[in-house]
């Protein structure tokens, strides 16, 4: 069967309630029941000015009032990213950290996590800040964004994100890492990558790219697909129901385990062959574009 006529199906299990960005949704509700959808942030969800459209905002509202449930899958943490969500009809738990964990958003709990431990991964980024000086760099942790050298934007950054970010040392670091992003020019990027590919610590981590300069190391089979399969079994979901819509590198993964993936116009070449729907730039309310494609959500 075309996976695009899955979309009109009903449910066939009921689901819990979640209550996010105060309101409060079932399933079994309308068109859109039975339906997860998943979208990345930066470059999708999220304006060029890095807000919500009131388009993007009202399509979602009716996606969850016709039984959908909607989340985001991001490379920011839970803090970052609900700094941005926090006042939409979230309904459903998220990914985030780019597949390193899956965070319920109305209990501010994580329910799956994979992470590296620092002796595992210390040595490699050590080795790093020596290589490559001009670099920014930031290991992820529980709690904090542990910022080891440069990233001097994340002082624009809005005050509610800024208070998570905090410039240590290699010996502040936990023992707990979920991720380390490195952010350099187009070319160091690929000389970094390169670099990495020949290092010992190759063998326990998986590489991709978040822009075209943000090179991000993860524990490795760690992605937004994986975690998507775990959060399939966890709400009991099929892929056929899973709606993905995202941008980059960092996306094709989840992309390639959803029933239906979507991508808007801006996004890379790659993920756009990705695409079951290519659907409008993100400055132009991606995600309702979608979501009036396939259920007439305008």
């Amino acid at each position: 069967m075309d996976k695009h006529l899955l979309k009109w199906h009903s449910s066939d299990s009921l689901h819990p309630v979640f209550i996010c960005g105060n309101i409060e949704r079932g399933s079994n509700m309308g068109k859109c029941d039975g339906y997860l959808m998943l979208s990345d942030m930066d470059g999708t969800l999220l304006t060029p000015e890095g807000t919500v459209s009131e388009r993007n905002r009202t399509a979602i509202d009716a996606f969850v009032a016709e039984g959908g449930r909607f989340s985001v899958a991001t490379g920011r943490t839970r803090h970052t990213a609900w700094s941005r969500i926090g006042d939409l009809a979230i309904n459903s738990p998220g990914i985030i950290l780019n597949g390193g964990a899956v965070c319920d958003f109305s209990t501010n709990t994580m329910l799956y996590e994979r992470c590296f431990q620092l002796n595992e991964i210390g040595a490699c980024v050590s080795e790093m800040l020596k290589q490559f000086p001009d670099a920014g760099v930031i290991a992820f942790e529980a709690h904090r964004n542990a910022i080891l050298a440069g990233c001097e934007w994340v002082d624009m950054e809005p005050e509610e994100e800024r208070a998570w970010y905090s410039r240590v040392g290699m010996a502040d670091l936990g023992v707990r890492i979920y991720k380390v992003i490195f952010i350099a020019s187009v070319e160091c990027v690929a000389i970094m990558r390169e670099w990495v590919s020949g290092q010992p610590e190759a063998a326990i981590l998986d590489m991709v790219l978040a822009s075209e300069n943000c090179l991000e190391l993860l524990p490795k089979g760690v992605s937004k697909g994986s975690a998507l399969n775990w959060l399939h079994t966890y709400l009991g979901i099929s892929a056929e129901r899973t709606i993905a819509i995202g941008d980059y590198e960092n996306d094709a993964e989840m992309l390639r385990v959803a029933g239906i993936a979507a991508a808007p116009e801006n996004a890379h070449p790659d993920i756009l062959a990705l695409a079951d729907y290519v659907v409008a730039h993100h400055k132009n309310d991606a995600v309702a574009d979608l979501l009036d494609k396939l259920f007439g959500i305008s």
